[in-house]
C-alpha cells in the first residue's frame, strides 16, 4: 500500500511540474517563432535575435514551476587559437558552461568557461592574450562591457569583442 500511494504521488508531482516546465519551454518557443528567430532566415540580425532570446527567457521564466526560474547560458574561449563556443537555454549554470566548452572544443583547443550568466546576456573581448567577459540585459550592452574591461586594462584598441551571446 505504501509503495502504491509513493507512486500516486510521484506520478502527481511529475504531472504538475513537469506540465509546469513544458508550459515554460512553449512560452520561450512561441515568443522566438512570433519575433521571427526561432529559426532566422539568413540576414536577420543577430545581435536582434540575440537581445530577443533574452527578452524571451525573461518574460516566460515565470511559467516554470517555482516561477521565477533561471535560464543558464555560458560561453567559453580559447586563446590559444580564438575558438569560442556558447550555450543557452539550460536550468543549470553547470550544464551550461558543460555545453560551452564542448562546443568551443568542437572548433580548437585549450578552451576555458569564461563567463555565465542567467536571463541575461554574457560577452567575451580580446585582444589575443587576454580575455575579459561582460554581463548585462542585452548582448550588445554585455559587448561594451567586456569591451570597455579589456581597453581599460590592457592594450587601449587592439582589443576586439569576440562574441556575445543570450541565456534563452
Amino acid at each position: 500500500m505504501k509503495q502504491l500511494l509513493l507512486v500516486f504521488f510521484a506520478l502527481l508531482f511529475f504531472a504538475c511540474f513537469g506540465a509546469a516546465d513544458a508550459r515554460a519551454a512553449d512560452c520561450y518557443t512561441e515568443c522566438l517563432q512570433v519575433s521571427g528567430c526561432w529559426k532566422p532566415e539568413p540576414g536577420v540580425n543577430v545581435s536582434y535575435c540575440s537581445d530577443t532570446q533574452a527578452r524571451c527567457s525573461s518574460s516566460c521564466r515565470d511559467s516554470g514551476p517555482s516561477g521565477g526560474g533561471k535560464i543558464y547560458g555560458a560561453i567559453a574561449y580559447s586563446k590559444r587559437n580564438g575558438a569560442y563556443g556558447y550555450s543557452h537555454g539550460w536550468t543549470s549554470r553547470k550544464k551550461a558552461e558543460k555545453v560551452a566548452l564542448k562546443n568551443c572544443s568542437d572548433n580548437g583547443s585549450g578552451c576555458k568557461s569564461v563567463v555565465w550568466f542567467y536571463n541575461s546576456c554574457g560577452a567575451v573581448a580580446s585582444d589575443g592574450r587576454h580575455v575579459t567577459s561582460g554581463r548585462d540585459s542585452t548582448s550588445r550592452i554585455a559587448a561594451e562591457q567586456a569591451l570597455g574591461k579589456c581597453n581599460k586594462s590592457f592594450f587601449k584598441g587592439k582589443c576586439k569583442a569576440v562574441v556575445s551571446h543570450c541565456s534563452g
